[in-house]
């Protein structure tokens, strides 16, 4: 029997002794009380006017799994859902000739194609687990914050509000820190770089920089003039050096020697075409289950500007999302896949204090988000419409991957 959610009722979970099984108990009217155990790694059936899927292969035990499906039950009820159930995936995958009956309504009938799901391999009358699409649960997502970093491995800006443009949010990592080589030097090297705070003044035509012990700087921005050979990934292989007065503050901020240089056209990089990586997105599930990760490894959780996002998203219940979307629009702003964002030793600094803390989360990443180039969190997306885009913005999927 399915475990049907009734409107303002809430399950009991109830632990078994064993870590990897729960009982999830509701008090249903008329039928008394429904339970139904659950065992990971697993995905159940959701159905409301149709199947959906939730799936909870990568949550840490099947209490937080449990946890977590309830809590979107309890949204979509609050969006006049009239019922949510948990069922048996074998028997919303029957056929229609089966004895055993679909629990999707008769206006939706499942099928694998639609719901996205893979033969059983448990057998009829188990809780089968399948790796699917999340349709409904898009409808919740909203911006939960906006950060652009003016200078590259600085600190960043936290705004409500923010401009699109196709190379990613207005003034995002617009200058760059170079070396006398000119390669371009990052917080793996430079830790400090973390700790250098940085606003953007008249619209751009001024910096001000400040950094623990060593004051106040505020420049005058130079967008023209002689380009400087640097190597900076997506740059045209020169850059606007921003003078001695803010080489010798930099350098000293950070404890190595650097010039402080700018993009020369950023307009003529966005005709080349779009750009997979102009934007950084992350949402508020995926570093929930990262922490729950640690924190059974006895480590302190991390905070989400150890990934130095641009726009983190609240709402999906599912940790790793942002995997899956194709495309989507946050309030009139189109974004479609770029990449998975592979992360590096810049995770591992304490991004206030710009001190390196390690060894998480790569160390717990590389148990569970290994790719062939190394670990992944996260999306890199591309701008495929521009315009503003603000907190509390909705985010809606339109195209999974």
């Amino acid at each position: 029997m399915p475990l049907e959610y009734e409107r303002y009722r809430t399950p009991a979970l109830h632990d078994t002794g064993d870590p990897d099984t729960i009982v999830v108990e509701q008090e249903a009217p008329g039928t008394g009380t429904v339970t139904g155990a659950f065992t990971l790694p697993d995905v159940v059936v959701l159905t409301t006017c149709g199947v959906q899927v939730h799936r909870l292969r990568d949550y840490v035990d099947v209490r937080a799994a449990a946890t977590a499906l309830i809590a979107a039950a309890g949204t979509a009820q609050s969006r006049s859902a009239r019922h949510f159930r948990l069922t048996n995936a074998s028997a919303a995958l029957a056929p229609r000739t089966s004895a055993r009956r679909s629990t999707a309504p008769r206006s939706r009938r499942p099928d694998r194609t639609d719901a996205g799901l893979r033969e059983s391999r448990s057998g009829p009358g188990k809780w089968d687990w399948y790796s699917v699409s999340t349709r409904y649960f898009d409808r919740m997502a909203t911006v939960h914050a906006l950060t652009f970093y003016p200078i590259k491995g600085c600190a960043g800006v936290d705004v409500d509000r923010a401009e699109v443009t196709p190379t990613g949010l207005a003034h995002d990592r617009l200058f760059a820190p170079v070396g006398p080589s000119g390669s371009i030097v990052w917080q793996g090297e430079a830790p400090r770089l973390a700790a250098v705070r940085v606003r953007v003044l008249h619209d751009g035509a001024k910096l001000a920089l400040s950094a623990p012990g060593a004051g106040e700087l505020v420049l005058d921005v130079i967008t023209d003039g002689a380009g400087r050979p640097v190597e900076v990934e997506k740059w045209p292989g020169s850059g606007i050096d921003q003078g001695d007065e803010a080489a010798q503050w930099l350098s000293e901020a950070i404890g190595t020697p650097v010039r402080l240089v700018r993009e020369p056209s950023r307009e003529s990089r966005a005709l080349a075409g779009l750009d997979p990586t102009a934007l950084h997105v992350l949402s508020l599930s995926t570093l929930d289950h990262l922490n729950e990760r640690i924190a059974r490894r006895g480590a302190e959780p991390v905070p989400m500007d150890r990934f130095r996002p641009n726009v983190v998203i609240t709402g999906w219940p599912e940790p790793h999302t942002e995997d899956r979307v194709g495309r989507m629009t946050v309030g009139g702003v189109g974004i479609g896949f770029g990449e998975l964002a592979i992360r590096c030793a810049v995770t591992l600094v304490d991004q206030p204090t710009g001190v390196r803390v390690g060894p998480e989360p790569l160390r717990t990443l590389a148990g569970y988000r290994r790719e062939p180039d190394g670990v992944s969190f996260g999306l890199k997306a591309s701008v495929l419409t521009t315009g503003d885009i603000a907190v509390g913005d909705e985010v809606t999927v339109t195209e999974w991957r």
